[in-house]
């Protein structure tokens, strides 16, 4: 190997353990500020994955699953292009509660999270894993210097209306689709 090469590579995962040592951070915010609840926060590990696509099959509203498949997006995540990601799984004991993806712009001014779900069956977080999530994800948008938050492709209008609530600006295209909702950092 040459010098330049071992430079590189060296640098490289210093990167990699740099976000690595940022989401960490913001999982320890997250268990701190929600002890009472009992909670753990961590990465998505493959086997939360694949517990989430199985959630699919448990709503009994069609029009709440998921759009994504939970494994493609943690192959896709776990690539070059997800050094930077954000993602967290909340858990009680052994218990998958709910999971986000996002990933910040390339220079880090937006985050922009693509998946948020939560186990349809006996969730004793139901109603509180939107303001988990976003203290989670306003976390890592203070930590990495992000000006703007995204929720990306919101699965419906009664989602547009939570996240809405929640202090997100709408965007639609030109067809008056929201493509995202936006809250902006001062």
């Amino acid at each position: 190997m040459n010098k330049e090469f071992r430079e590189m590579l060296r640098n490289y995962k210093e990167t990699i353990s740099y976000y690595a040592d940022l989401r960490q951070t913001v999982y320890e915010f997250v268990q701190d500020e929600y002890s009472h609840l009992n909670i753990s926060a961590s990465g998505i590990s493959y086997h939360d994955a694949i517990r989430a696509d199985q959630w699919a099959g448990e709503w009994d509203n069609p029009s709440r699953i998921a759009t994504w498949e939970w494994t493609k997006m943690y192959s896709d995540y776990q690539g070059h292009s997800g050094i930077k990601r954000f993602d967290l799984a909340l858990k009680q004991g052994n218990r998958l509660l709910a999971l986000c993806y996002g990933v910040p712009s390339k220079r880090k001014f937006i985050l922009k999270l693509h998946a948020i779900e939560r186990t349809p069956i006996n969730n004793p977080l139901n109603g509180r894993i939107l303001e988990i999530v976003l203290f989670a994800a306003d976390s890592y948008a203070g930590l990495l210097g992000s000006k703007e938050l995204w929720l990306c492709n919101p699965m419906s209008p009664a989602h547009v209306r939570m996240y809405s609530k929640a202090g997100f600006e709408p965007n639609s295209n030109s067809l008056g689709i929201v493509t995202h909702l936006i809250s902006r950092y001062d």
